[in-house]
């Protein structure tokens, strides 16, 4: 019985071992990764100004408001469904009740005690 145990302390022992000899490993060729530059010179690295970039972007930006005014038209579409789906519902005598999330057991419990205060 000793002796089970004794050796399944032994490959506990070397299997964490191992594992941390990993991470060690792991963080070491990080490191070294880390200080291999990158082959770029400084010069390399300053944006070139060109007309057809300059073009492209302002293309860019304009697709973007475009995107962004469609957006907005949807987002105020979909406040007006809401709105005249409400009023109507109101003139009908529907009565549509709110969408609750997911209540645990626990929080439940906590809120009927605390209505019982």
């Amino acid at each position: 019985m000793v002796q089970n145990l004794s050796n399944s302390l032994l490959i506990t022992v070397i299997g964490m071992g191992l594992v941390f000899a990993a991470i060690l490993l792991l963080w070491g060729l990080m490191a070294l990764i880390v200080l291999i530059p990158d082959g770029k010179d400084a010069e390399e690295e300053a944006p070139v100004e060109s007309p057809a970039l300059e073009t492209a972007s302002e293309e860019i930006e304009r697709a973007d408001q475009r995107e962004l005014g469609l957006k907005q038209q949807a987002a105020a579409a979909a406040v007006a469904f809401a709105l005249a789906s409400e009023q109507e519902n109101k003139k009908n005598g529907i009565r549509v009740a709110p969408l609750i999330p997911y209540v645990s057991a626990w929080q439940a419990f906590h809120r009927t005690h605390l209505i019982g205060k």
